[in-house]
């Protein structure tokens, strides 16, 4: 499961943006309903892709662990 590390997390409304968000859509063509790990401040957030915009915003739901 691919991670990604974020300063902090916002588990109502998490989002990834830029290069991470662009690596996740582009590079890993994962799609919505996937799943990857967040790490924030020492948790590991487990997520699902919930969408993921030409912008470069990928959507998530976090589940901590």
């Amino acid at each position: 499961m691919p991670r990604f590390f974020l300063e902090n997390i916002n588990t109502d409304n998490p989002v990834l943006t830029g290069e991470d968000a662009r690596h996740i859509g582009r590079s890993l063509r994962m799609k919505p309903g996937e799943k990857i790990t967040v790490c924030s401040c020492g948790t590991d957030y487990f997520c699902e892709i919930s969408s993921i915009t030409a912008v470069s915003y990928t959507h998530l739901r976090a589940h901590e662990t």
